[in-house]
């Protein structure tokens, strides 16, 4: 598994939760980074209490790859740990 410095990481999540936020997919493309990576970054930091901007219909212009890596990240997590997942992922 790659191992990325503490200071990309940092960066391409303020991108991420930015209020002038880019989407996934094309954040990903830029910087040579898979969704499911991205995802799980993002949840990292928002479970570590990072506020994260509204977005207004970005949910429903997912593609099909986006909503896959979702539900391949939530496929693990218990009843509770999915509650507060999907929460995440509404306020996302």
């Amino acid at each position: 598994m790659p191992s990325y410095s503490t200071e990309r990481k940092e960066s391409i999540i303020k991108k991420m939760l930015s209020s002038d936020t880019v989407n996934v997919k094309s954040l990903a493309d830029q910087e040579g980074l898979s969704r499911a990576t991205l995802y799980n970054w993002r949840n990292q930091a928002i479970n570590q209490g990072v506020v994260v901007s509204k977005r207004s219909k970005e949910q429903e212009s997912w593609s099909s790859e986006e909503k896959f890596a979702v539900v391949l990240e939530a496929s693990t997590l218990n009843a509770a740990e999915l509650a507060e997942y999907c929460r995440i992922i509404i306020v996302w």
